[in-house]
């Protein structure tokens, strides 16, 4: 398995400052191929309601330290790939109740739930009471994109996949959230087509590379979706 030290291509030199943000894909395998677990993004939110999404967010200046403190090497240091790495992970406990990248992975608890949602617990508290270590060498970096182009905000997102079976909840404490399941990633990308999901362009590419992995594994040690508009790619270790 390529753990999270992989390809990624460098950003142009640019006086627009990016917000950072990290992107997880859970994945298992399906009967028809290759599952991804996404959310669809309430209705009434005010940006890309209704847009399907995999679960992520923007960087917290918490992430850095929550990776050197509990990552599996006890590093003095770490990379920006570990570090964006428990953005994904911390807001994929924020937003589906879902604790994973740890030794022990699974749903959180009522009150961990509530405590993430309403911010009177730390994602570096949850795992500390519960004895976890991030386990960097399971999650791979699959993708980098900047955007929106052309809008004033701008995200440097990085994309992570982790292998992931276990339960979900069954209702959702978000208000981010209005639903989330598995999807095959070739017959939702049919849906998109035929205009019954929406997806924005880089989770659109994100489901096209998934849908061209026969596997989990195959997953895990090949796929790769950048952003176009990025240089060539570069060693992320030189970071």
């Amino acid at each position: 398995m390529v753990g999270i030290l992989s390809h990624t291509p460098a950003l142009p030199p640019s006086g627009r400052p990016l917000r950072r943000a990290g992107t997880l894909l859970l994945i298992r395998d399906g009967d028809a191929g290759v599952e991804v677990l996404m959310q669809q993004r309430s209705e009434n939110l005010r940006f890309l309601p209704g847009y399907w999404a995999f679960p992520g967010g923007t960087e917290s200046p918490s992430d850095a330290d929550t990776a050197r403190t509990f990552g599996e090497l006890g590093a003095s240091s770490v990379s920006l790939a570990e570090t964006l790495a428990v953005t994904a992970l911390r807001e994929t406990a924020e937003e589906l109740g879902v604790l994973c990248g740890v030794t022990h992975p699974g749903l959180l608890s009522e009150s961990e739930w509530e405590g993430l949602c309403e911010g009177t617990m730390a994602f570096a508290n949850l795992l500390q009471s519960r004895r976890e270590t991030l386990c960097f060498s399971g999650i791979r970096n699959v993708g980098r994109w900047v955007g929106p182009h052309g809008e004033p905000a701008q995200f440097d997102t990085w994309f992570f996949a982790l292998p992931y079976d276990e339960s979900l909840p069954a209702k959702w404490k978000s208000v981010e959230v209005a639903t989330a399941k598995w999807q095959n990633a070739a017959q939702f990308l049919q849906q998109e087509r035929d205009g019954a999901a929406r997806m924005v362009p880089p989770t659109l590419a994100m489901m096209e590379a998934l849908a061209s992995c026969s596997d989990v594994p195959s997953v895990m040690q090949h796929m790769y979706a950048c952003d176009p508009t990025l240089p060539q790619l570069t060693w992320l270790s030189s970071q």
